[in-house]
Order: structure tokens, then sequence, then C-alpha cells
């Protein structure tokens, strides 16, 4: 995804979509350079290309620091996504609560089984149910 970093809110644009056999920072890197000549349709303005945002794995870390090695993209930085720096809190936090967290799952099934229970649950707390979170790495 492409967005101009002006201060304004962003309206992203998805350039191109691929999936890796394998993921692994020499794929990461070639696919970066397959998918620019796209933004800029042939004339590669290496020097704009300013932000990759990933997650911390180790590949896309590595990849990034390459690309930066070649000085391909001379203004480029990694900035690695708050939110999965949040989930290892949340995971870590829910792991040492034990007792929260089974009283949270307990009800959390009474409520999602029943539509009635869940309107009683709106009506005395004037909040919503928090959507389904898929627990998972």
């Amino acid at each position: 995804m492409v967005g101009i970093l002006d201060g304004y809110p962003p309206k992203s644009i998805l350039i191109a979509s691929r999936y890796l056999i394998q993921t692994n920072n020499q794929t990461i890197t070639q696919t970066i350079d397959q998918v620019t000549p796209f933004i800029w349709q042939g004339d590669v303005k290496f020097e704009r290309l300013r932000r990759i945002l990933s997650d911390q794995a180790a590949y896309m870390c590595l990849a990034v620091k390459n690309i930066k090695k070649t000085e391909k993209y001379p203004n480029l930085s990694h900035v690695t996504c708050i939110i999965h720096a949040l989930h290892r809190v949340r995971e870590f936090i829910r792991k040492e609560n034990h007792q929260v967290d089974r009283m949270v799952a307990e009800i959390k099934k009474i409520l999602l089984k029943s539509a009635r229970r869940k309107q009683l649950f709106r009506l005395q707390t004037g909040l919503e149910l928090p959507s389904s979170v898929i627990v998972s790495r």
C-alpha cells in the first residue's frame, strides 16, 4: 500500500499484492524492487520512498537493513507496527492473570450464546460487545 506523507489523513492505494512461497529477507527485497516501478509508472524515484511499515519479523528487519545498505533508497526508514508490540504486551498480561483471563472467557461464552443476553448487556451497560478476537501467535 502506498500513501502520501503530507500531514493530512492518508488515502492509501494498494499497488500490488504478491503471494510469496517463501518469506525471507531476499524475497521481501525482491518484491519491493519489483513493485516500486508501479508507484511512479516506470520512472522509479528511489529517493521518494521514505517508509516501510511492517511487523517486527526478523526477515522484514533484515530486508530493510539490506535495502538501506545498497543506498538505492537513500531516504528509507523502517517503522515497526505498534499494534504488534501492543499485542505482545496484551499476551503477557493475559498469561500472567489466569483468573481474569478465565473470567473474561466465561462471560464471553455466556453472552455470545444468547441474543437476549446480548440485548440485556447492551441495555445495562450502554456498550456494544467487543468483536470476536482470534488469538494467534
